[in-house]
């Protein structure tokens, strides 16, 4: 229901309702569909208040008895321009869950029938305002918590790409927020809670209200305690098949409102956002090639008649070995943990190595080991003996090695 029929005279009545009233009315405020289906006692049990109180809620409105907002409600529920999504949205809360993919589909519709509503003209206007405000402030000080952390980031994130007028208000190290006393009449916060609502957030908004700084609130009900102190009010939706409610409208409004402020900077936008692309291509923080791609074209990989054990990469060409480090032929560096036990655990290129071999193979390579022995292996073999268990006397030297194919006839 776009436009739920006594929205307005709710919210321009709600401060003057007892605490008991302004429950029942924020019932009809977030769930304009129940009012109009569901019977008073039932919507009296789901606000947590009394059946009377909601016929205390009628009259204070103007109507005889709470049967007449019901009235109002349903009529607005016939009302053919509401969309099919919002009726078949009621069907499936009452349908039982048939299964993981269900539940996936159900929540997937759920968030394009609730992006959708973001184009509505109100909306609009609410971002419209907001973006203005923003863009005239000195500095925007940024304020979410919890699940809408990431919403003030997104926004102070882009609005640093413009310039240094964003701060983020953080709880780290319980100081993030003490910033806040820095800001004046000139600023603007921007704010971030739904429901549960965040005691630290609502408690800097209070803070800037009570200074005379205007907040720009991104909250889930016109009538939740962050609205109540904003200059302007983002509404966004946070119900969800799911058991949690979603963050998603509200990281999408976020990110519109950042860059509508964004299209209020003229050149001087232009020129920041310059700066941040020659910052970065400095420091080269953004990868733009891979070194070694896991896929190389046909044209510069090389043709090769070894199977490798990973068939569809390309390997680097290992050229030379210093210590715990594989060079490559394009000049990188590995350290090489696949020596395997025994076979290169000493290292590469250690000089007493390479004399030992340099030494053996200026004298002999090989001598098969059914015809002949050598002095280098009795060494070894005395030397394998002499920690051997008790009772073991003989050893024998085994290595892998490389067969030429062979075809059987």
């Amino acid at each position: 229901m776009e436009r739920p029929p006594l929205a307005a005279q709710i919210i321009a009545s709600f401060e003057g309702f007892s605490a008991e009233v302004g429950k029942a009315a924020r019932f009809v405020i977030d769930n304009p569909r129940d009012v109009a289906l569901l019977s008073m006692r039932e919507q009296a049990r789901r606000a947590g208040v009394q059946p009377s109180t909601m016929t205390r809620l009628a009259k204070q409105l103007g109507f005889d008895g709470y049967d007449a907002v019901r009235d109002a409600y349903a009529e607005e529920m016939r009302n053919p321009a509401v969309g099919f999504a919002s009726r078949v949205r009621d069907q499936r809360r009452l349908q039982h869950v048939a299964g993981d993919q269900a539940l996936a589909a159900d929540i997937v519709a759920s968030l394009s029938r609730q992006i959708e509503a973001m184009s509505a003209p109100e909306r609009l206007q609410q971002l419209v305002e907001a973006a203005k405000l923003i863009a005239r402030a000195r500095r925007v000080f940024c304020v979410g918590l919890r699940a809408s952390y990431p919403i003030a980031w997104q926004l102070h994130y882009i609005l640093s790409l413009l310039g240094d007028k964003a701060l983020i208000l953080d709880d780290l190290a319980n100081t993030g927020a003490d910033r806040i006393r820095f800001a004046g009449k000139e600023d603007v916060i921007f704010a971030v809670t739904v429901m549960p609502y965040t005691r630290l957030t609502l408690d800097i908004a209070d803070y800037a209200d009570s200074m005379g700084v205007p907040i720009v609130a991104l909250t889930d009900s016109p009538v939740s305690p962050l609205a109540k102190r904003a200059a302007t009010t983002i509404i966004v939706t946070t119900e969800s098949p799911s058991f949690y409610h979603t963050m998603t409208p509200a990281f999408a409004l976020a990110e519109i409102l950042a860059v509508l402020v964004a299209g209020h900077g003229g050149e001087e936008t232009l020129d920041a956002l310059k700066q941040v692309d020659a910052y970065h291509a400095s420091l080269g923080t953004h990868a733009t090639s891979r070194s070694y791609p896991i896929a190389a074209s046909p044209k510069k990989r090389p043709m090769t008649h070894l199977l490798h054990r990973a068939i569809h990469s390309r390997l680097p060409v290992a050229v030379r070995g210093e210590g715990i480090y594989i060079h490559d032929s394009e000049g990188k560096a590995y350290i090489d943990a696949s020596g395997g036990a025994a076979v290169s655990c000493l290292g590469h290129s250690h000089p007493d190595v390479l004399k030992a071999l340099h030494e053996q193979l200026d004298a002999i390579a090989y001598a098969h080991t059914g015809f002949f022995t050598t002095d280098v292996a009795e060494r070894l073999g005395d030397r394998l003996i002499e920690d051997a268990p008790a009772g073991l006397e003989k050893k024998s030297i085994w290595s892998a090695a490389v067969r030429k194919p062979s075809k059987r006839p």
